[in-house]
């Protein structure tokens, strides 16, 4: 895989921790993915609520946390003088996070938010200053740093429509699922999964009953959902998988699916040391996602490739649904001994793609 190519955000981030003093904490969303990848040497504790990060932090990090963003496990034991945040695309989450500092840090601290113009950088400082009273921003070419004091102990908070709790989000077929900010599409039915599932009914008779089944990238639990309740009799011993790299997610999915799923983090269900962890299934249900944070990168595809080829049993299909514009065909060459389209609608092709 060629190395990623940092984008100026990523370079001033990775300024700005190389500069951390010593009691740093670095808040790190999805976005910072490609840094990981790219760079080497200590890292600050970190706390992240994406499983991928956290594995490739953790022997890096002094300290490292899991989480749905739940800050109270990385101020249990230790006073941190300054945390780092390049922002999140969820304007929820990012008004969670601030709560919480404005509880959890003490006078003297500061705040160092990072992003661009066209993330909402802007906007955010001035959610965050509404909240400490101050705000200073440095403006480096697309780049913004804005800098918050920890003054008195802020006594307003930001609306983050209470971020931790699960709500209905969608019904399908008379089924309430539940989801929450924090989770990509949370309060949508994803057009793609949608078109998958209204393949599958007519693919049973001309699929291999699977002993076991995976739903690669869950989400909330929608696609594993509608798959059970469209193979409850033509599978019905089936046993179903499915996982997530986002803490939300997981969250969600194993309060919809979780009777019936095992429900795990991870998505190459290998732990720390590249030992398998579970035994390979026969079939898998994906909706790739195409973009990581908030750049879009080519590198997603391929990966979510692999992790499909080394999930399979030696026979084992995947049927997948993706964009008209995602080129896969060429990337499962060598991986896959066959590619097929199963459907087409304009705008998504369902691939059924078989191991070997």
């Amino acid at each position: 895989m060629k190395p990623h190519k940092l984008s100026s955000t990523d370079r001033l981030l990775s300024n700005t921790l190389a500069q951390a003093c010593e009691q740093t904490l670095w808040l790190a969303d999805e976005n910072v993915l490609a840094l990981l990848e790219s760079t080497q040497g200590e890292l600050p504790d970190l706390m992240t609520n994406r499983y991928d990060i956290h594995m490739r932090a953790k022997e890096r990090a002094k300290r490292a946390w899991f989480a749905d963003w739940d800050l109270t496990p990385c101020f249990s034991t230790q006073t941190y003088r300054h945390i780092i945040f390049r922002i999140s695309k969820e304007k929820l989450v990012n008004h969670h996070i601030l709560n919480q500092l404005a509880d959890k840090l003490e006078p003297g601290a500061t705040i160092s938010l990072i992003g661009q113009k066209n993330e909402g950088i802007k906007s955010i400082a001035d959610h965050a200053a509404s909240c400490f009273g101050n705000k200073k921003i440095n403006k480096s070419g697309s780049d913004y740093t804005v800098t918050i004091d920890v003054n008195d102990k802020p006594e307003a908070k930001l609306d983050s429509q209470d971020y931790p709790s699960l709500r209905p989000a969608v019904t399908w077929q008379d089924d309430v699922l539940l989801s929450k900010p924090g989770t990509f599409g949370w309060q949508k039915i994803d057009d793609g999964s949608a078109f998958l599932l209204s393949q599958l009914g007519g693919l049973l008779e001309h699929l291999p009953k699977p002993k076991r089944l995976l739903d690669l990238g869950c989400g909330y639990g929608y696609l594993s959902a509608g798959a059970k309740l469209t193979t409850k009799q033509a599978w019905p011993n089936t046993q179903w998988l499915a996982t997530d790299n986002c803490a939300a997610a997981l969250i969600a999915c194993h309060t919809n699916c979780g009777s019936w799923a095992d429900v795990f983090a991870g998505d190459r269900g290998l732990d720390e040391h590249g030992n398998t962890l579970r035994a390979p299934v026969d079939l898998i249900l994906c909706n790739p996602p195409f973009h990581q944070g908030f750049s879009p990168t080519g590198d997603i595809t391929e990966k979510f490739l692999k992790a499909m080829q080394r999930w399979l049993t030696p026979k084992g299909q995947a049927l997948i649904v993706v964009n008209q514009f995602v080129g896969i065909e060429k990337r499962a060459q060598g991986l896959f001994k066959s590619c097929q389209t199963i459907a087409d609608n304009g705008s998504f092709k369902v691939l059924l793609l078989t191991r070997h």
